[in-house]
Protein backbone atom coordinates (compact mmCIF):
# COMPACT_ATOMS: atom_id res chain seq x y z
CA UNK A 1 0.00 0.00 0.00
CA UNK A 2 2.88 2.37 0.71
CA UNK A 3 5.17 1.66 -2.02
CA UNK A 4 1.98 2.53 -4.46
CA UNK A 5 1.41 5.52 -2.81
CA UNK A 6 5.08 6.63 -3.16
CA UNK A 7 5.08 5.67 -6.40
CA UNK A 8 1.93 7.51 -7.55
CA UNK A 9 4.11 10.67 -5.91
CA UNK A 10 7.14 9.52 -8.39
CA UNK A 11 4.81 9.30 -11.70
CA UNK A 12 3.62 12.71 -10.61
CA UNK A 13 6.33 14.38 -10.18
CA UNK A 14 7.88 12.52 -13.17
CA UNK A 15 5.07 14.25 -15.46
CA UNK A 16 5.84 17.50 -14.07
CA UNK A 17 9.26 17.28 -15.30
CA UNK A 18 8.05 15.63 -18.96
CA UNK A 19 5.78 18.79 -18.83
CA UNK A 20 9.01 20.90 -18.59
CA UNK A 21 10.51 18.71 -21.06
CA UNK A 22 8.31 19.46 -23.94
CA UNK A 23 9.35 23.00 -23.38
CA UNK A 24 12.51 22.86 -24.42
CA UNK A 25 14.18 22.67 -27.99
CA UNK A 26 14.13 19.62 -29.22
CA UNK A 27 17.80 19.94 -30.32
CA UNK A 28 18.72 20.95 -26.70
CA UNK A 29 17.16 17.49 -25.68
CA UNK A 30 19.89 15.81 -27.60
CA UNK A 31 22.75 17.94 -26.82
CA UNK A 32 26.03 16.72 -24.68
CA UNK A 33 27.02 17.89 -21.81
CA UNK A 34 30.89 18.10 -20.55
CA UNK A 35 29.69 18.86 -17.00
CA UNK A 36 27.29 15.52 -17.35
CA UNK A 37 30.28 13.13 -19.02
CA UNK A 38 28.79 13.96 -22.13
CA UNK A 39 25.15 13.16 -21.37
CA UNK A 40 22.38 14.39 -22.82
CA UNK A 41 18.94 15.21 -21.25
CA UNK A 42 17.37 12.82 -23.64
CA UNK A 43 20.03 10.13 -22.69
CA UNK A 44 19.32 10.79 -18.91
CA UNK A 45 15.68 10.19 -19.23
CA UNK A 46 16.04 6.79 -21.24
CA UNK A 47 18.63 5.40 -18.87
CA UNK A 48 16.24 6.33 -15.76
CA UNK A 49 13.79 4.05 -17.82
CA UNK A 50 16.63 1.15 -18.24
CA UNK A 51 17.53 1.37 -14.26
CA UNK A 52 13.47 -0.38 -13.65
CA UNK A 53 14.24 -2.45 -16.60
CA UNK A 54 17.29 -3.81 -15.11
CA UNK A 55 16.43 -3.97 -11.30
CA UNK A 56 13.02 -4.55 -11.35
CA UNK A 57 12.10 -6.48 -14.94
CA UNK A 58 15.50 -8.60 -15.02
CA UNK A 59 16.58 -8.71 -11.47
CA UNK A 60 13.38 -9.14 -9.47
CA UNK A 61 11.18 -10.38 -11.79
CA UNK A 62 13.85 -12.32 -14.22
CA UNK A 63 12.02 -11.05 -17.28
CA UNK A 64 14.06 -10.53 -20.31
CA UNK A 65 14.10 -7.08 -20.79
CA UNK A 66 14.30 -4.85 -23.90
CA UNK A 67 16.43 -2.21 -23.10
CA UNK A 68 16.44 1.55 -25.20
CA UNK A 69 18.86 2.38 -27.75
CA UNK A 70 20.14 6.07 -27.20
CA UNK A 71 20.93 6.30 -30.87
CA UNK A 72 16.86 5.39 -31.87
CA UNK A 73 14.79 7.11 -29.11
CA UNK A 74 14.41 10.55 -29.62
CA UNK A 75 11.21 12.29 -29.64
CA UNK A 76 9.36 13.01 -25.84
CA UNK A 77 6.10 10.81 -27.45
CA UNK A 78 8.21 8.14 -27.47
CA UNK A 79 10.22 8.62 -24.03
CA UNK A 80 6.63 8.95 -22.57
CA UNK A 81 5.69 5.52 -23.97
CA UNK A 82 8.97 3.84 -22.26
CA UNK A 83 8.23 5.11 -18.83
CA UNK A 84 4.11 3.65 -19.51
CA UNK A 85 6.29 0.42 -19.28
CA UNK A 86 8.54 1.56 -16.28
CA UNK A 87 4.39 2.35 -14.68
CA UNK A 88 3.23 -1.63 -16.10
CA UNK A 89 7.06 -2.88 -14.57
CA UNK A 90 6.46 -1.45 -11.31
CA UNK A 91 2.59 -2.44 -11.01
CA UNK A 92 4.05 -6.12 -11.97
CA UNK A 93 6.35 -5.45 -9.16
CA UNK A 94 4.40 -4.38 -6.52
CA UNK A 95 1.81 -6.95 -7.18
CA UNK A 96 4.35 -9.52 -6.52
CA UNK A 97 4.84 -11.44 -3.17
CA UNK A 98 8.38 -11.30 -3.03
CA UNK A 99 10.65 -13.17 -0.30
CA UNK A 100 12.64 -11.52 1.71
CA UNK A 101 16.24 -11.81 0.06
CA UNK A 102 15.98 -11.54 -3.99
CA UNK A 103 19.20 -12.88 -5.48
CA UNK A 104 21.30 -11.27 -8.42
CA UNK A 105 23.92 -11.21 -10.15
CA UNK A 106 26.08 -8.00 -11.72
CA UNK A 107 29.31 -8.06 -13.54
CA UNK A 108 29.83 -11.95 -12.26
CA UNK A 109 29.12 -10.62 -8.81
CA UNK A 110 26.44 -12.40 -6.86
CA UNK A 111 24.81 -11.07 -4.48
CA UNK A 112 21.08 -10.48 -2.46
CA UNK A 113 18.42 -7.55 -2.10
CA UNK A 114 15.35 -6.97 -0.70
CA UNK A 115 12.54 -5.36 -2.60
CA UNK A 116 12.45 -2.73 -0.24
CA UNK A 117 15.92 -1.89 -1.27
CA UNK A 118 15.81 -2.37 -4.61
CA UNK A 119 12.30 -0.09 -4.76
CA UNK A 120 14.06 2.59 -2.98
CA UNK A 121 17.34 2.23 -5.71
CA UNK A 122 14.95 2.64 -8.65
CA UNK A 123 13.24 5.82 -6.96
CA UNK A 124 16.35 7.68 -5.58
CA UNK A 125 18.34 6.85 -8.72
CA UNK A 126 15.53 8.29 -11.44
CA UNK A 127 15.12 11.77 -8.82
CA UNK A 128 19.08 11.62 -8.99
CA UNK A 129 18.88 12.15 -12.88
CA UNK A 130 15.88 14.53 -12.26
CA UNK A 131 18.44 16.96 -10.59
CA UNK A 132 20.73 16.57 -13.08
CA UNK A 133 18.42 17.27 -16.10
CA UNK A 134 17.01 20.09 -14.56
CA UNK A 135 20.63 21.60 -13.93
CA UNK A 136 21.45 20.69 -17.75
CA UNK A 137 18.41 22.98 -18.58
CA UNK A 138 19.59 25.70 -15.94
CA UNK A 139 22.85 25.70 -17.59
CA UNK A 140 21.19 26.03 -21.17
CA UNK A 141 19.13 29.26 -20.17
CA UNK A 142 16.13 27.46 -19.43
CA UNK A 143 14.14 27.99 -15.95
CA UNK A 144 13.27 24.74 -13.92
CA UNK A 145 9.95 24.11 -12.82
CA UNK A 146 9.80 22.33 -8.66
CA UNK A 147 9.18 18.75 -9.30
CA UNK A 148 9.50 17.81 -5.56
CA UNK A 149 6.83 15.93 -4.41
CA UNK A 150 6.15 18.36 -2.15
CA UNK A 151 5.30 21.72 -4.51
Amino acid sequence: MLFRQQYHWVVSSREVLLEYCESIKAEDLLKQHPSFANASMQYLLLHMANCYFFWLGEVALKKKMEYLDYQKVHSLAAIRTQFETVNHLVNKFLNTDWPEAIPYEIRGALGTTTPLKLFTHVITHEYHHKGQLLSMSRFMGYTPVDTDVLR
